[in-house]
């Protein structure tokens, strides 16, 4: 049989959804598994063992609605002749995509009162994690699903990467720091960032050594702390999602609002200081994660839009609260 997974989106988006592709390997071991990304998260995916392809596209063709490059993904996608189709998008528009596909058997998910092409769809409603709804469409399909933490696989390279800069360090406890993130090619959403005069403040009274990690468009932001601290902190930003993972492996904790970094570290058993404001913990928190919310209600959509956001959300959320879990978590 030849399965499609797909899943555009974030990396966060696509971190979340390793569990689902770990049960589903589990259930078909000799089926060929493929999963549609954009490029933009592909990479989350390197190296993962439960999928036999990785076919992507340029995340602007979403974006940007560019119909007729869709149209000719989908003519591609339609000769590669799959059986069963797992949409873990929330959209109508991709039930409707594989549709076009000609996939015959579609599952996937109801959104509110969006029309559905799917063949099984379930309900969605955005008040549980988004893991424990990925398995929902296994369950639907009659394949027993388990909660497993999400995976990111590295190699040996990555690995030796990261033990040669937490030894250059010479410091036993070392915390990760991701300021930056939340921004993808669908969407800006930098109102979910505690902001960067709290992550300066954090790391003068924290007095441990900080790892700064993100992608590269967050050197900024890091940057911006670094030359804050004469000393202490370190540049982690700009390297690949595998060799960011093994760092945060390595670390003491994470620290890190939601964010793409938030997942990556979901990944690892270190212990994650989750900073939540707009967007509900209770839907994109790791489930391993020490969760500090701001007191204002989350304002993000089970559409993916931010109605009536303060733009100041996340200044609720103070060093001293921050300081204080951190050491709690650690003192367990």
């Amino acid at each position: 049989m030849k399965i499609l997974v797909i899943r555009s989106g974030a990396v966060g988006d696509v971190i979340m959804a390793t569990p689902f592709l770990r049960n589903l390997r589990e259930a078909y071991p000799n089926s060929r598994i493929s999963f549609l990304v954009g490029k933009w998260s592909k990479e989350v995916l390197r190296n993962n063992k439960n999928i036999d392809e990785i076919i992507s596209f340029d995340d602007k063709i979403i974006a940007r609605k560019k119909f007729l490059e869709v149209l000719a993904l989908s003519r591609k996608i339609k000769i590669m002749n799959f059986d069963r189709c797992f949409i873990l998008d929330k959209s109508w528009a991709w039930s409707l995509f594989a549709f076009i596909c000609g996939i015959r058997k579609r599952i996937g998910f109801s959104r509110g009162t969006e029309a559905s092409f799917n063949t099984i769809s379930i309900n969605f409603d955005g008040k549980k994690q988004e893991s424990e709804y990925n398995n929902d469409l296994l369950k639907v399909a009659g394949i027993k699903a388990k909660n497993y933490q999400p995976e990111i696989f590295s190699t040996e390279k990555d690995i030796e990467f990261a033990e040669k800069l937490i030894k250059g360090i010479g410091k036993k406890s070392i915390i990760g720091i991701a300021p930056g993130g939340a921004v993808n090619p669908g969407q800006s959403a930098i109102l979910k960032r505690w902001p960067i005069d709290r992550y300066k403040e954090f790391v003068g009274k924290i007095g441990v050594p900080c790892i700064l990690l993100g992608n590269s468009n967050d050197k900024v932001v890091c940057k911006e702390i670094m030359a804050s601290h004469e000393t202490g902190t370190y540049d982690a930003t700009g390297i690949s999602i595998q060799k960011a993972k093994e760092i945060m492996e390595r670390c003491a904790a994470v620290i890190t609002h939601d964010s793409g970094a938030m997942h990556i570290a979901s990944a690892t058993s270190t212990k994650i200081i989750a900073l939540f404001g707009p967007t509900p913990a209770e839907r994109f928190a790791p489930k391993n994660a020490v969760v500090i919310r701001t007191k204002s209600w989350p304002c993000y959509t089970i559409r993916g839009k931010f109605a009536g956001c303060a733009k100041n959300q996340m200044m609720e959320i103070n060093v001293e609260s921050v300081i204080y879990a951190l050491k709690k978590a650690l003192s367990k």
